[in-house]
């Protein structure tokens, strides 16, 4: 990932379930939620949201 501006990032992230490699960015949502949206061919897009673990 490579920032791209406040709490945003895009890049590249690797699936191991089927060893393909898709476009995506991250975004920092704030202090303890990111959001990563992968996408293939920029049509079909799954996006998960993490949450912080204190």
């Amino acid at each position: 990932m490579k920032p791209r501006g406040e709490g945003y990032w895009t890049g590249t992230i690797y699936n191991p379930d089927d060893g393909a490699t898709y476009s995506s960015n991250m975004t920092l949502q704030n202090a303890s939620t990111m959001r990563v949206k992968g996408c293939v061919a920029s049509v079909l897009c799954r996006s998960m949201k993490f949450i912080r673990v204190k």
